[in-house]
């Protein structure tokens, strides 16, 4: 089929036009609608939200002993270090030692499954049987964690202050296995034993300034296409 070319399809128009008693400006006569605004972005989901609102969420669990993984629905109490399904609308618990889940959030107007691991070597009052968010995975791991504080547990303290007192660490795995605190600060980094050059060394090719999260996401990336 031959392209039918703008000067042969005006023609066409106002041949139309024409036909029905319209002059050949009729076609822009049409009132303009206004444009509606956009909705907002939602803010983005959180596991403990979800566990606060009571609202299930699809998931995958895998487990320890070889056990077959389970696709279901999930809450996760990241403060109790709890992890539920759902199981004909009752809640349940697992009777397999867990090695990581994967559950649905919105995350940026998109639904986006976040994975949570374990098994990492102790740190601070984390055990290995500590969840972990995977925030960027492979041969150099960064990882997310809510610190716990007291002030979680006292039904006293107003919800307001509860938010105030929790705190986000982030953590970083590297390929020894060793595994240690992450700060958003270059002399910090610069300094970590035994991949601080390396992290040096990137951070100045890629130019990154390492001050905030997504320098820290982008500096891991990298890490792990070497």
């Amino acid at each position: 089929m031959r392209k039918i070319t703008a000067a042969f399809s005006l023609l066409i128009i106002t041949a139309f036009a024409q036909a029905q008693g319209l002059g050949s400006d009729a076609r822009s006569a049409g009132r303009p609608v206004a444009m509606s605004r956009l909705p907002d972005i939602p803010d983005d989901e959180t596991v403990r939200i979800k566990f606060l609102n009571q609202e299930w969420a699809p998931g995958k669990v895998t487990f320890k002993n070889g056990a077959p993984d389970m696709k279901v629905p999930l809450l996760f109490d990241e403060f109790g270090e709890k992890l539920y399904y759902l199981q004909g609308g009752t809640t349940m618990e697992f009777n397999n030692p867990i090695a990581s889940f994967k559950i649905l959030l919105l995350i940026k107007g998109d639904s986006t499954y976040v994975t949570f691991r374990n098994g990492f070597a102790p740190i601070h009052k984390n055990t290995g049987e500590t969840f972990y968010q995977v925030v960027v995975d492979g041969k150099f791991q960064l990882l997310k964690c809510k610190a716990k504080t007291i002030a979680l547990y006292k039904d006293e303290v107003p919800e307001e202050q509860r938010k105030e007192s929790i705190k986000e660490l982030m953590y970083a795995v590297f390929p020894d296995g060793q595994i240690v605190i992450i700060k958003k600060d270059k002399d910090y980094l610069y300094n970590l034993p035994k991949y601080g050059d390396t992290i040096r060394q990137l951070a100045e090719s890629k130019k990154l300034k390492l001050k905030q999260e997504k320098d820290i996401v982008e500096l891991f990336e990298y890490l792990n296409e070497q």
